[in-house]
This record gives C-alpha cells, structure tokens and sequence, in this order.
C-alpha cells in the first residue's frame, strides 16, 4: 500500500472514532434536531387573539401610527444633535479621545434607577431583541463596539459615531475592546472614556436560552458589567432572533400591542480571577452561566454560523431546524471542521442537491443516486462511515464533520495517488475511456450515460481530458468520491494478492 494512502486511512480511523465518541452531538440516537432552538419567534404568526379582540385592527389604526409617527420624530429630533456633536472631528479623532464639554451635551446624557456599576469598564447583555440597544445606551452612554460596515450606514452610522463606536470586524474585535476597555480604567476626570458595550452572542437569540459567547469581551480580562433583559409575554414574542420573520413586521406586530413588556437586571461586576484572566473562555463561560441563572434559562452551544444557516435555509425553503449545528459544540469537539461561511455554504448547499425531499435527512438511494453510482458495497461502506450513528440516515451534522472528516485526510500526496491511478499514459490528463474502464472494474453496473456524466463534472473545462489541477478542485468539492477511489484501489490489491496466491498455490502442490 502506498505510504499516502495508509497515511490516509489511519487519519480517517482516528477522526472517525472520535466522531463516534462524539455522536452526543447530534443530541443522540434518532433525534436529528436539538431540543431548544434559540433562534425562533414564537408568535410569528397570528393568533386567534388578534382577530377575537380586534387588537391588529384598533391598534394597527389607532396606536401604531402615533408609535410610528414618535419614533420618526425621536430620530428627526436626535439626529441633528449627533450631527453637531460631530462638526470639525474626523474618523481618527472621535477614536483617539473622548468627547467633552459641549460636544457631551449634545448626546443628552442620562442616567436611571437600578443598580448600573460605572467601574467595570466592560458591559455586556444577552440580545433577544433591537429594543435594549436604546436602553443601555441611554443608561450607559457607552461607546458601542459594532461592525465597520455600520458606521457606512446614513442615519445609523451618523448615531454611532456621535457616541463614538469602535468599528471592529469579526477578526480585531478583542484589540479593539481592550484598547478601549483600557482607556477607560486608565483615564481620569473629563477625558475618561465611556464603557464599551457589546452582546458577546454575535447575533439576536430568544430569552429562552443563552447562546454560546464570542470572546473579544473577556480576551482583555478587565471586570465586567453583566445585564440581562428579558421580555415577559402572554400574545406577542419581540425576540428578533427568527431569519423567517421579517423585521418590519416584526416591528409593526410590536407596535400594535396594548403594552410590551420588558425588564432589566443589572448583575453584580464580574471581577475575573487569575485563571479567567489567563482563559477567556473559562471566563466567557462563568459569565454566561450567571446570566443563564439569573434568567431561569439553560446554556446552548448555538453560535453565529448557526443563525446564519438558518437564514440561508428559510431562503432556500429548506425546514432551518435540522441544519442547526450548535457549532460551538463542534468547534470544541472537532477541531479540524472550518466552519468559515464561505465553507458552511458549500457544505450546505451540497447537502440540500443529496437531500431530494429536503425532509432535513439523507437516506441511501439519495445519496448514491446524487453520487451517479450504482449500489455497490463501496458506496454503502462510505454511506455507513458518514453515518455515525448507525440510523439509517445522514442529518446534516453527521454530514459535515463527515465531510471535512474526508476532507482532512485529503493530502496533496493523497490526490496525486489517485490522479495517477487513472493516468495511465502519465502525461498528466485523464482520458474518458481510461476513467470508465477503471470504474468499471469496481461498478460493472455503472452506464455510459453515468460515466459520460462523471466525466463532464471534472472536466470543468470541456477539454476531452481532466488535468491535475480541475481533479484537485473537484476532489476540494467532493471528498467522498476520493474516499471511494482509495476503497476500491484497496479491494483491487486484496483481490490481485488472493489471485496471485491462489495461482502459486497449485504450483507448490505440484512441485511437492
């Protein structure tokens, strides 16, 4: 055998067992789908309520035009103040120092009751909704860690920089928060610096769980302001975590309610010990899990990516459930999954063409029917190994740490054994009748129109002939299709070594 293909193998077992220690992550045997989804409005549709009582009709007539119409007027009115804060500083100098004097005036700096600490210079807040934004800046007027991209925005980007945001990507967030967070500790008097407030989920999730805590807030180990909000409801949910719901009419469903609810909780500072300073996320947890006691809720390992897969799946009408990850879990049980979102895409879109019926589960005929194979045993073997959890069906979650499972034991040495397999004339390029002669030696079942279509998939080009470089783009695309070749290279060697020994053995029967 040769070296790269052991090497291949042996990492294929090692990553196979431990999905298989891991298969808790699918929330176990015949459960596809996690038991809480924090990323769903409970109420987005109409309720009896809505009708019986008249409330969208009154409302809708009565209250959310004045609602409308003050928020309008809030925006027209604060607008021009942010705008003067601003006259005469640039990009640089809103972050180099604080704003002072008339310019602070202008932001109409408030304070309310409850118990908000001014010391921490870190505060932070689970996001169920776009409500506690307002709130907390009204009671902290902090500095606001957000996207850059924000900042580009007309009217919101002009709100932001008057409280002097720190426009941050996914990647500086932590340099960012600390830089800040420090000034504020260090400064004094006039030009000490706001506390910097931010949601360490990433993006919205429901009050009935707390998802899992990015860590460029607990990176810089300074103590921390937690606050948790919750919004208690009989007929309408204002969680803003469900991609399916449209954020106008979210909006317009909270605005013709009688009254909304919502309470704030200012939790003691969190002052970090030596072993949370050196570990963020030990102190991202500890502080988590005091939020979650604090709102009677459980911890989910749900994340962005997650989110992110649910609006693509609402996009593509495909049921968003059972393509949820809790890819926290993931990141922490299979270190070797890339769970970038140009990555979670490709994954998520090859999983949709193998899941014909989009029932969120592939079963065996879809998935050798997409392969464009026969039924074979190395087609079944290969379906059993993604399968993990032996159910008969592969959820999305097996399919993707299948994947990049394959994908990981894919070396450059590994596909050029493979190319040369097929390259009988070694000068580089795969014929169609060099690749159908040898598949058919493994899938005599397998048709012209199959081969023809196989071919066609490689052959991105339309040349007549793969080269090396669009059989490595395909093989990135589609690692089981190496896997398989590996297989049946490997049943062809048992089966020459079984013919050569049975040919010898008559041979030394006759010369004894």
């Amino acid at each position: 055998m040769d070296e790269s293909e052991k090497s291949s193998n042996e990492l294929v077992k090692a990553l196979q067992n431990k999905r298989r220690r891991s298969v808790s992550l699918t929330s176990g045997k015949g459960q596809k789908a996690p038991a809480l989804n924090p990323f769903v409005n409970e109420t987005r549709c109409l309720t009896p309520y809505d009708f019986v009582n008249g409330q969208l009709v009154v409302c809708g007539v009565l209250l959310f035009p004045l609602r409308a119409l003050s928020l309008i007027l809030l925006i027209l009115f604060s607008y021009p103040f942010a705008k003067i804060a601003l006259l005469g500083l640039s990009r640089k100098e809103l972050q180099e120092r604080p704003l002072v004097g008339w310019r602070k005036m202008m932001l109409l700096e408030l304070r309310t009751k409850g118990h908000p600490s001014y010391e921490a210079p870190i505060v932070v807040c689970n996001h169920p909704s776009i409500v506690e934004h307002f709130w907390l800046v009204h009671v902290f007027s902090p500095s606001v860690v957000a996207k850059d991209s924000l900042a580009k925005l007309p009217v919101l980007g002009t709100f932001l920089k008057a409280f002097q945001d720190s426009p941050t990507s996914r990647k500086d967030t932590a340099d960012t928060i600390l830089a800040r967070a420090k000034t504020h500790c260090e400064a004094k008097g006039v030009d000490t610096w706001p506390q910097v407030m931010l949601f360490p989920e990433g993006t919205n999730s429901s009050s009935r769980g707390i998802i899992s805590f990015r860590l460029g807030a607990f990176t810089p180990g300074l103590p921390i302001q937690p606050v948790v909000v919750r919004y208690p409801f009989k007929y309408h949910d204002v969680s803003a975590s469900d991609p399916a719901l449209p954020t106008l009419w979210l909006l317009f469903r909270t605005m013709c309610q009688f009254y909304n609810r919502m309470e704030v909780q200012y939790l003691p500072v969190y002052y970090p010990s030596d072993e949370e300073k050196s570990d963020p996320k030990l102190f991202a947890n500890n502080v988590r899990q005091v939020m979650a006691r604090a709102l009677g809720v459980p911890t989910t390992e749900h994340a962005y990516e997650d989110v992110m897969l649910q609006g693509e799946a609402v996009k593509k009408h495909f049921p968003a459930p059972m393509v949820l990850l809790e890819a926290g879990r993931i990141h922490e049980a299979f270190d070797f999954v890339d769970l970038s979102r140009a990555n979670l895409l490709k994954y998520f879109e090859k999983f949709m063409e193998m899941d014909a019926d989009h029932s969120g589960e592939i079963t065996y005929p879809e998935f050798v029917q997409v392969l464009g194979l026969p039924d074979t045993p190395y087609t079944q073997n290969l379906f059993h190994l993604l399968d993990v959890d032996e159910s008969g069906s592969i959820d999305f979650r097996e399919f993707i740490t299948g994947l990049a499972m394959l994908d990981k034991s894919t070396s450059e040495e590994t596909l050029r054994f493979v190319f040369d397999i097929f390259d009988v004339n070694k000068d580089g390029k795969i014929y169609r009748n060099q690749l159908g002669s040898i598949l058919r030696t493994a899938f005599p079942a397998l048709t012209e129109e199959q081969i023809d279509d196989l071919f066609a998939r490689v052959d991105v080009k339309g040349y007549g002939a793969i080269t090396y470089d669009e059989f490595v783009e395909f093989a990135g695309k589609n690692p089981e299709y190496v896997r398989l070749l590996l297989d049946v290279r490997k049943e062809r060697q048992k089966q020459e070594k079984q013919q050569v020994q049975a040919a010898s053995t008559p041979q030394s029967k006759k010369n004894d």
